[in-house]
């Protein structure tokens, strides 16, 4: 079996190379392992901020309402939704199967709705509110 070796100049003469970079296997590891740590801690960073960016962006989506529960003179429960975005949003209104759609123009409060009859409380409304720009059927209705 015959084993590889250097030779220069017909001897087997290492000195040479020396001082010169040779490439091992464990110099060509080195080498790669660099490089590819690097692109992959530049591929973490990039998924790092596309992960904090999905996190951060439904905060800023969220429609701020206020809900106002309250009674009328007569003795009904009533309720009015208020809008603290500076976008118009479509809403309604919902109790005991009876809805009522609106919009509701940036930073305005609706009308009171009130319930008809004595036995329904603040627990029996169903309010929803959401960016008037989702939802282009309410632009014209009301």
């Amino acid at each position: 079996m015959e084993t590889a070796s250097f030779t220069f100049n017909g001897k087997n003469d290492l000195n040479h190379f020396k001082g010169k970079f040779i490439f091992y296997p464990s110099n060509l590891t080195n080498i790669f392992y660099k490089t590819f740590s690097t692109m992959i801690n530049s591929k973490l960073h990039i998924i790092l901020f596309v992960l904090l960016l999905s996190l951060v962006l439904p905060l800023q989506a969220k429609v701020k309402i206020t809900i106002l529960h309250g009674k009328s003179q007569e003795g009904f429960v009533r309720v009015k939704i208020k809008n603290e975005t500076n976008a118009a949003l479509a809403c309604y209104v919902a109790i005991d199967g009876r809805k009522v759609k609106f919009t509701l123009p940036p930073f305005l409060t609706s009308k009171w709705y009130q319930a008809t009859d004595s036995r329904f409380n603040y627990r029996h409304f169903s309010t929803w509110c959401d960016y008037l720009e989702l939802h282009p059927e309410y632009k014209n209705n009301f």
